[in-house]
């Protein structure tokens, strides 16, 4: 299977209010399969030619982007003074630029929250004086309020959104960006990062067992993100024989039911084979089931079949799910 390709990723958006973010969300890009481009950034892929401005360089960036992720807080920018965008911000010229090529660029527009209640306030009333947006600056305030009507009324459209999502913090937007991306994206290796395997990684151990049939063991997390919402016990080949329920797992925590540390302390008596599964949800709502077979070896004790850990969409028969090798 050919390894999946790049997503090549223009950040969008002023620069210096937001240089802490625009890092953060750099680095996140990066890790998760992406080529980030960032006009202050000489180590990111943006690219410069000597002879161009430094507005041209970045037009010249989205073009040569895959997407552009548009990130809209307190300030509108400075002004172009000549050229085809004059009277714009760089921002505002950017993802202008993307919308106009042949075919346009992708856009995906991520607005503060706190900037977004503003801007509800200013559409209601004109005459709103602001706290948080361009509070200085009643000239870029007028256009920074004109830029996010034009957004707003964008055209339902493949290539770009009709409206922004909205974030408080780099915490969420990082997560909201990399979904958006994978939607659109499916095919690249951005896609990867919203893998079960990868974002939540549930891996099964198996502490023990004796000739009676009592087996120890539990599920634990070593993905990069929380799973929420479980649902886990043990089924034989043609049920579920037993189900529980239990809040959540964060990064490396086990889900443990007993004092002990134990679960699937139970004394089976039907035959084997048995599998010990999880069911849980990821951040996105994606929902998944992880199972991991157990057999009888000799002398009766327990075994954890190491190569038969499987994870696939919750409700999918065991042909369905996909089999992958356990962390």
């Amino acid at each position: 299977m050919a390894a999946a390709s790049q997503l090549n990723v223009f950040v969008s958006s002023t620069c210096y209010d937001l240089i802490d973010l625009r890092a953060e969300l750099a680095r996140f890009l990066t890790e998760n399969g992406c080529v980030a481009r960032l006009s202050e950034d000489s180590s990111s892929a943006f690219s410069v030619d000597p002879t161009d401005d430094s507005i041209a360089s970045c037009l010249a960036n989205v073009e040569a982007a895959d997407a552009v992720v548009c990130i809209i807080d307190r300030r509108y920018g400075g002004t172009l003074k000549s050229g085809t965008y004059a009277g714009r911000s760089a921002t505002h010229a950017e993802i202008e630029h993307a919308r106009a090529l042949s075919p346009p660029k992708p856009v995906f527009f991520f607005v503060r929250q706190r900037s977004f209640l503003e801007y509800d306030h200013m559409r209601q009333n004109p005459g709103f004086k602001t706290s948080w947006v361009e509070k200085e600056s009643p000239e870029n305030r007028d256009k920074w309020f004109k830029m996010m009507e034009a957004v707003s009324r964008l055209p339902k459209h493949d290539n770009w959104s009709n409206w922004c999502d909205q974030f408080q913090s780099i915490t969420d937007l990082k997560g909201i960006v990399l979904k958006r991306l994978s939607d659109r994206f499916p095919g690249q290796a951005v896609s990867l990062a919203l893998r079960p395997d990868r974002v939540v990684r549930l891996a099964f151990r198996l502490l023990g067992s004796n000739e009676n049939g009592t087996i120890r063991g539990y599920f634990f997390n070593v993905g990069v993100g929380p799973a929420v919402d479980l649902a886990h016990g043990i089924r034989d080949l043609h049920k579920f024989v037993r189900q529980c329920s239990d809040g959540g797992l964060g990064v490396n925590e086990h889900l443990v039911r007993e004092t002990d540390g134990t679960y699937y302390d139970d004394r089976w008596t039907l035959s084997f084979p048995y599998w010990a599964y999880c069911s849980y949800s990821n951040v996105y709502g994606d929902r998944f089931r992880v199972e991991a077979e157990l057999e009888h070896d000799k002398g009766s004790i327990a075994v954890y079949k190491g190569e038969r850990f499987f994870v696939g969409r919750a409700g999918a028969s065991e042909e369905e799910l996909i089999q992958v090798i356990p962390a």
